[in-house]
């Protein structure tokens, strides 16, 4: 049977005093460190037999023995096994927290906690009940106050900033249906057939198919050759050579003579065609376009001083001619307003505003500013890299652009000559290549692409005035086609091809949208710290109150593991 050693009271001073004289131990950091421990140790042992003093440990009288000595902790002689000091230990580490939590219940100032500490019974209980409810409604009114859909909701504040100036919107112009005329045979540079003509167009040129004409491949071959010969070699190039965009063909005698002062203007002063406007095109619904305020690199905006009616943009256009397509007897202009530095939208109807002929619209213009939050609010605002178009300001429709001709590039090898200026070391597309990008183009959507956290559009308003009176047909009796025509139908003639418009800012303030956070944080913790404020008292003092707790209690805890430690590290080094 395996009798457990003991030390006495004598030899475990000798050995804490001997420990703590040693320059170096295997257990302890310092001598400081140890001697230090060593009278703790000292104090712990004297206490809980009765015989501390001074720091020292000495044997107890038998009358001291009596009255303090507890054989739980001490066994049955003045000396001591390991396992009666660990156990003296302990319960000192035990007593010490006691104390602690003892004094913190006395001095918390968290509601209800006193009182179900110092009560029993069915009063414990039912103050059990109380604080599991509070802080039960705590947790929730917590966990609602910052949940996604409440943490995240904004509201939008708007503001009006009056300026002096404000940049002019790109406009984008396009006929709802390609037509052809006379004189654009006229002056086409191949001497070829007016069928041999829509051939080339319906195989080659169009983006829409037209299921009556028969393929000719050496006939396009032949053409594209000779074009090309002439200088004619990219899509727009030979389009035009198609379809309606000269200034001749736009501004036509008739409305030369009808609108002689206000054809084309821009605040007041005469439109240039060749440095004011460029030809895009659309992959679906239409082909040319003429596009006003177009952006080019180091290009800076056209800008707009004032809102009477000789400011802003006017313009008319002659749309007669000879339809290629039916498109189910439709018949006018396409127009979208965007920002300068933002590109026509090359496939959807997205904010077109539909201009009929025989009237005069007039369109105001009110600029809006937003500035949106960043993520995770809603919605994701941000950027994303462009992988085809270079040199072109951020916005969500120049990213879908590039999606677009991300496709084309992937598909055919090349991009459309409409964005040379910014395609980089990317081979140009030939006027053979456009079928394919025009397939290339329906066979995606790109729809996924972020907002600017900052970015500018437009709310446009429009009202219309009808074209043709009386007088016509005296301002028209002189023009090239119309000797013959009687009142009736010339008149008839300006309802049917003859359209209007008046572009202008509305007036010179931007509307400002800011997205804010519906409750700021500071709002947000004040109205939860109130609230649990009122349910339980917890204050932020409390939370200190708790904190300080902890630390001692911790402190306390670990020291006297040490203690035990160190104890367990002598009765080693003794044996």
């Amino acid at each position: 049977m395996n009798v457990e050693r003991k030390i006495s009271a004598k030899e475990l001073q000798s050995l804490l005093t001997d420990d703590a004289s040693k320059t170096s131990s295997a257990f302890c950091l310092s001598r400081f460190h140890r001697k230090v421990s060593g009278k703790e140790l000292r104090s712990i042992i004297g206490e809980a037999t009765g015989s501390h003093e001074n720091g020292e440990l000495k044997a107890p009288s038998d009358e001291a023995s009596t009255l303090s000595r507890r054989p739980s902790q001490i066994g049955e002689n003045q000396s001591f096994s390991e396992k009666e000091l660990q156990k003296i230990i302990g319960e000192k580490s035990k007593e010490e927290r006691a104390a602690v939590y003892e004094k913190f219940v006395g001095m918390l100032t968290l509601h209800g906690y006193p009182q179900f500490d110092a009560s029993s019974g069915i009063r414990k209980f039912l103050w059990g009940i109380v604080l599991l409810v509070m802080s039960s409604l705590v947790l929730a009114l917590g966990h609602l106050s910052y949940s996604p859909e409440n943490l995240l909701k904004q509201i939008i504040e708007l503001e009006t900033e009056k300026t002096g100036s404000l940049a002019f919107p790109t406009v984008t112009i396009c006929g709802y249906s390609p037509v052809y005329n006379h004189e654009i045979l006229k002056r086409f540079p191949v001497d070829i057939t007016e069928e041999e003509f829509k051939t080339v167009y319906y195989q080659l040129l169009s983006n829409r198919r037209e299921e009556n004409f028969t393929r000719d491949d050496p006939l396009v071959e032949r053409v594209l050759l000779e074009l090309k010969e002439k200088g004619y070699s990219s899509y727009r190039e030979v389009l035009s050579l198609f379809e309606k965009n000269l200034e001749v063909d736009i501004n036509s005698e008739a409305i030369r003579k009808i609108m002689r002062h206000t054809r084309c203007l821009y605040e007041n002063k005469p439109c240039d065609f060749e440095n004011q406007f460029r030809i895009v095109y659309r992959h679906t619904s239409q082909s040319l376009c003429l596009q006003f305020n177009y952006y080019k690199i180091g290009k800076e905006p056209y800008v707009s001083t004032g809102n009477d009616l000789e400011n802003g943009f006017n313009m008319f256009w002659d749309i007669s001619g000879t339809h290629y397509f039916y498109d189910y007897g439709l018949h006018g202009l396409l127009m979208e307003i965007h920002p300068y530095g933002t590109p026509h939208h090359l496939i959807d109807h997205r904010n077109t505003i539909y201009l009929e002929p025989g009237s005069l619209a007039n369109i105001d213009v009110e600029e809006v500013e937003t500035h949106r939050l960043p993520p995770p609010f809603k919605p994701n605002c941000g950027t994303q890299p462009l992988e085809v178009l270079q040199d072109y300001p951020y916005s969500a429709a120049i990213c879908e652009t590039d999606c677009y001709l991300k496709k084309a590039l992937e598909h055919c090898n090349c991009v459309p000559d409409q964005f040379e200026e910014h395609a980089g070391p990317h081979r140009i597309c030939d006027a053979i290549d456009m079928p394919c990008v025009f397939k290339a183009s329906q066979e995606t959507h790109c729809h996924g692409c972020p907002v600017k956290c900052h970015a500018v559009h437009y709310i446009v308003s429009s009202t219309r005035l009808s074209i043709g009176n009386d007088a016509l047909s005296s301002s028209l009796k002189d023009v090239h086609g119309f000797e013959n025509m009687t009142q009736t139908e010339i008149v008839a003639y300006t309802k049917q091809y003859i359209v209007g418009f008046r572009i202008g800012f509305k007036s010179l303030e931007r509307t400002v949208r800011n997205y804010v956070e519906a409750m700021a944080w500071f709002d947000r913790f004040s109205l939860l710290g109130g609230t649990i404020g009122l349910l339980m008292g917890l204050s932020v003092t409390t939370c200190f109150e708790f904190f300080f707790f902890l630390v001692d209690y911790i402190i306390i805890y670990v020291k006297y593991k040490f203690f035990q430690r160190y104890v367990a590290y002598l009765m080693k080094r003794r044996r």
